[in-house]
């Protein structure tokens, strides 16, 4: 691939985001920003700021979601990356855990500093959910319901956000199939 490109991968959990961010890096080489969250959350907890994934009190969740946002803020300052998550999802994810704690001044900051950062993307891709089974790698929820409704917020952020993005097909592919699709699309 030539010249500088930003590509965003959202979904639901274990839907194959970083799968596929792997894969196309090794075929094109472009730099991976993978799941920071999951790993922010591994910090806290070894240095035991939370004891578990939900040990966040209010105030910690704000902190760590304005964290994990500061660096994505960070990361999108590249010229090219390929990321597994997206600033939109931690809006999905903020309204959720924070929403009920957070002044309007507060969601409104937060929700335009993550749409500030998707419109960097030049390639957003959602994925279909449900095509595999939900992992469990301790850090996130495997609640299928869960997963469901947080897919269907994903849709509706893009929505909101009016970006445009590319909903990749909904039949079972093996991970070579999906990588080869997404380069498909990038290519046109």
């Amino acid at each position: 691939m030539e010249g500088n490109i930003k590509i965003g991968l959202m979904g639901s959990a274990s839907v194959g985001k970083t799968t596929t961010a792997n894969k196309l890096h090794e075929i094109t080489g472009i730099e991976v920003h993978k799941e920071l969250e999951s790993r922010l959350i591994k910090k806290l907890i070894k240095r035991g700021v939370i004891k578990n994934k939900g040990g966040f009190s209010p105030q910690q969740s704000k902190d760590y979601q304005n964290r994990a946002l500061s660096i994505r803020e960070r990361l999108s300052r590249k010229n090219s990356f390929i990321s597994d998550r997206v600033a939109g999802e931690l809006w999905v994810y903020h309204q959720i855990y924070c929403g009920h704690y957070s002044t309007n001044k507060e969601l409104a900051t937060f929700k335009e500093r993550c749409l500030d950062v998707m419109k960097k993307y030049d390639y957003l891709f959602l994925f279909p959910f449900g095509q595999i089974p939900i992992e469990d790698n301790n850090y996130r929820n495997i609640n299928g319901n869960y997963q469901r409704m947080i897919h269907t917020k994903i849709e509706e952020m893009l929505e909101d956000f009016e970006l445009s993005y590319i909903q990749l097909r909904k039949a079972p592919l093996s991970k070579e199939e999906r990588v080869e699709e997404v380069l498909s699309l990038i290519r046109r």
